[in-house]
Formats: C-alpha cells, structure tokens, sequence
C-alpha cells in the first residue's frame, strides 16, 4: 500500500491490468483514511478495472487489526469492498451501510457489527485457534502460543523534569492561547457566518489535538518535548513575519519548507499561502496572543533545555533493565516518535556500559526498505541483541526471536498495542513465556490521563455540534483508552484478548461448536457455507 499504487500495481502484472481477477491488499487498515493517495487510488483501480472489464475482481482485505481507533475505519475499508455503494447489503437488512455505522457508533457497541461481518469477513484469532484447533500443525510442528505476561517499569516523571512537570502540563492545558488555531475568533464582525464557525470549530478542535499531542510528546521522551517546542516557536514566529505580509502561513506549508527556505523557493512558497485580509482582522490581539504563546513556549524550552540525559529518569530505567534483559535474551523496544527513538539510541549506544551489546534501530527516516530488510535479518539471525525501532516495525514483521517487548510511551492507541506485540508473540516463537515490558510514570499516570481526558471530551464535544472529518478525528484518543492503560498498569493480562475480539468482532467462534456438532451426527446433507457474501445453514 503506498501513494504510487497504481503504477506499482500496473508494473506488478506487466503494465496491463486485464484478465486480474483478485486484488489481495495486506494490511488493509492503511486503508481507512478515504481523504488518503492510497484509497483514492485503490478506488481507481477497482473502478477503472469494472470499467474495462465490465465486471468487478474479486477483493481480499488481509488484516489482524481493521479498526485502529473507531468503527469509522472498518466503514472506509467496506466501502471500497462496495465501491461506497451504501446500499450493498440490502438483502442482508442493512438498508444504508452509513446509518448503520452511524447508529453503532451512537449506541457505542462495536459488536453490534457482527451481523455485517459475518457476512464479509473470516477471522481466526489466538483464542479460537486454540478452541477449535488444539493439535493442529504446520510444517508438521503442533502449533503452540507463548503465554504473555505483563511487567512495568515505573519511573517518574517529575523526577525526568526536575520538579517542573506540573508547571509545564499546566502551562499547556491552561496557560497557551493557541491563537493560530483560532485565527477567525480575531474577525471584526459582530457575528461569524454558519460556515464560518464550523471552521472555527473544526480549528479549535486541532488546537486541543495539538495540546494532546504536546503532552504524548512531554511523557515519551525530554528530546522529543523539546523539540516539539522548539519547532513551534520557530513556526509562531514565522506565522506573525507572514500575517504582516498578508499570508496565512500553515503548519504543513512551514515544515515542507523550513529546512531549504531560501529566495530561489521563495516564491514558490508563497504561492502555496493562503491570502489574509489581516485589516479585517484584530490585530493587536491577535498579534498579543501569538506573542503570549512564543514567551511561554520559550519558557518552557528554557527550562527543558537544562535537563540533560543525566538526569532522565526515565533513560535511567531503560539503561538498567537493558542490561538486565540482555543478559537473557533479544529484546525488541518501540516508541512512537523517530525523536525519542533517536535520543535513546544516541544515549545508549554511547554509553560506555553497552559496548559489548549489540544495538540496532529502525524508523521512517530510514528510507530503504532494503536495509530495514537487513536489519530484521540481522536480528533474526541472532546478530542483534536489541532492536529500537518505531511503529514503522508494528506490522508484517516477524521478530520471535525475541523474548522481551519494551514499549518506550504510553499506550495511546490500543491497536498499536496489539500489534506491536505480535510482533514476538507469534507461532513458532522458541519461548513457553514472552515478557511485555511497559513504562509508566507512577505518580503522574492519574494527572496525566485527566489532561488528556479533558481536551479529548472538548474535542467530541465539538465534533456532536458541527462534525469533524476523518483527519481530525483520526488523531483522536478512543475514550477506551484511559480504562485500558489503567488495565495495564494493574498487569491485567486479559486486556490483551478482550482487545483481540473488540477490535475484530465476528461469530464464528459460535459456528464452529456447531459444525463440529454436524460432523459428529454425520449428516452429509448438512454443510456449513461461508462463501461469497453469505455465511449461515444450507439445507436444511
């Protein structure tokens, strides 16, 4: 799945896609951002090949993991099974896939969705492999699933920032205006137009993503906060200079240039700004307010400046169990920013104490395939005794090599969670036991969900007033979130599975009593159907 898909698909079958009659896409959760290159070229393909062909190929969605945050994700990955014809499964009683999502997601109970994948969808799970298939083989070896055990290393987190933790979450959450992110709250008109609003709404909500977003950042790492802050002092700045010019600078449009901007693509630049009538706006507050934001981003850079890894508390806990684990064992840490993943592997790596350790990471900012290929190889091969790597490793990878999982960062996204751990709790795993190491800031953890908890119900609050779309609601915590990293914290090891079944529902765990019930009464004219786009009795 990648934005030259179409090309890619064309040159894999010698640039004619006639005569294709099955389209198998891996991975298909990339698929759930209809606004995203891949869909509408996925989208394409299909149609453009209906076109020709005059009729449709048969599709295979391959995924362990086909909602990642809410029910909407599964709903765009179905519509381009349909091709966005709502009316699919009529004879199934779904008058209108839409509204059917739309009621779901009201009622707030994803296994109201298994009447609809029933009828699309195969799964076959740990649990129900285990069930239904208890001396099952492959390749002749009975088929075994390491037990999973849940171990935390608590740290803590004001420890990290020197006692200034509570001010700078503080400052964040309460203090910052975030007056880019409500730029058309400064109109001189005694009231926004209905058009205008919702776009206020839908910026105010970014706001309270960029807020949360902060505080990801402040917990993952002291590196990767820092230069959070850093980076957007240098875009407030820029985005005053560009207001003065009459030009609505955005986040997108500054990071695309601010490594190379010079007066040959200056121009260019400029192009790409939105126009601003800044006489139709006020001003003065305006300006005061962004100036408000730089004073106290710079604070808080001056003050996260002077910890040094040193005295990371948190480094300090990764330091020790490293060596500790190694001893016994590969292990595996992922983190969600390249910035933490740089800083830990920078402070590691140079220490003096790891020498004789092997370390290997692997990110986004690798950009050959090839060599993160290598770099699992090597692993695999018992080259490497630590991986580091970001979620750029979280799917289709297999590291059973390795006995331990360290996740660097909260769990934000429970997907993630599962997916990550798949990656070493897998058949064929040498290890009865797998050990699943999360940190967590001790004293923190409860102040730090509330923040979160806070702005995220801001953010639903407007999305039930004007409606946000899929790429703002994308960055958006689940609310089941808070519960499950409280679970984690408490090692509830049944966290893992009850995830497993939420996040892929399905009612095949309830045929297969049955036909195995069939089978023992011998009636030949019983068969159990899960073909096509029916999945019940035949026969009888």
């Amino acid at each position: 799945a990648s934005n030259d898909f179409l090309k890619k698909a064309g040159h894999a079958v010698g640039g004619d896609l006639s005569g294709v009659a099955l389209i198998v896409v891996d991975e298909s959760h990339n698929f759930r951002n209809p606004l995203s290159n891949r869909w509408e070229n996925l989208f394409t393909l299909i149609s453009d090949h209906m076109a020709r062909e005059g009729e449709r190929p048969y599709i295979l969605f391959l995924t362990a993991t086909p909602i990642n945050n809410t029910i909407w994700d599964l709903f765009w990955q179905v519509m381009l099974l349909v091709l966005e014809n709502r009316k699919a499964f009529l004879r199934e009683g779904i008058t209108d896939l839409f509204k059917f999502f739309k009621d779901i997601d009201k009622e707030g109970e994803p296994s109201l969705l298994n009447d609809l994948m029933n009828e699309i969808s195969i799964r076959r799970n740990r649990e129900y492999i285990k069930q239904n298939y208890p001396d099952a083989e492959i390749n002749g070896r009975k088929i075994i699933f390491p037990e999973r055990l849940l171990e935390n290393i608590n740290y803590q987190l004001d420890g990290t920032y020197q006692g200034l933790y509570r001010d700078i979450s503080r400052t964040i959450s309460e203090e910052l205006t975030m007056a880019y992110y409500k730029i058309l709250e400064y109109r001189k008109v005694e009231k926004l137009s209905r058009d205008e609003e919702m776009a206020l709404g839908r910026m105010v909500a970014l706001g309270g993503i960029f807020r949360t977003i902060l505080l990801k950042r402040l917990e993952s790492s002291v590196d990767a906060f820092r230069k959070s802050v850093s980076r957007h002092v240098e875009f407030l700045k820029k985005l005053k200079e560009y207001l003065e010019r009459g030009k609505l600078l955005t986040k997108k449009t500054f990071y695309k240039y601010v490594s190379n901007l010079d007066e040959e693509n200056e121009e260019e630049f400029l192009e790409e700004l939105e126009d601003i009538h800044i006489e139709d706006y006020r001003k003065g507050e305006l300006f005061g307010d962004i100036e408000k934001d730089i004073a106290l981003f710079n604070e808080i850079r001056d003050k996260v400046t002077r910890i040094d890894a040193e005295a990371d508390a948190k480094l300090k806990g990764l330091k020790q169990m490293l060596i500790e684990l190694s001893r016994n064992g590969q292990v595996v840490i992922f983190t969600y920013y390249a910035d933490t993943l740089d800083y830990i592997h920078q402070n590691i790596t140079g220490d003096p104490q790891f020498s004789e350790i092997r370390i290997e990471k692997i990110s986004g900012r690798i950009a050959s395939a090839k060599r993160r290929t290598e770099i699992v190889n090597d692993f695999m091969d018992g080259k490497i005794d630590v991986l580091m790597s970001t979620d750029v490793l979280s799917e289709g990878m297999n590291l059973q090599k390795a006995r331990y999982l360290i996740n660097y960062d909260l769990h934000w996204n429970p997907t993630r969670m599962i997916q990550r751990a798949g990656r070493i709790d897998r058949i064929g795993s040498p290890f009865e036991k797998i050990y699943v190491y999360n940190f967590f800031p001790e004293e923190e953890l409860e102040d730090l969900l509330r923040l979160v908890e806070i702005l995220q119900n801001k953010i639903r609050n407007i999305d039930s007033s004007i409606g946000l779309d899929a790429t703002v609601l994308g960055e958006e915590v689940n609310p089941k979130v808070f519960g499950i990293i409280r679970r984690i914290r408490d090692q509830d090891e049944t966290v893992f599975d009850e995830l497993e079944r939420e996040v892929f529902g399905g009612g095949e765990r309830f045929y297969q009593p049955l036909m195995e019930y069939l089978k023992s009464r011998r009636r030949r004219n019983w068969s159990l159907s899960l073909s096509g786009y029916t999945a019940g009795l035949r026969g009888i």
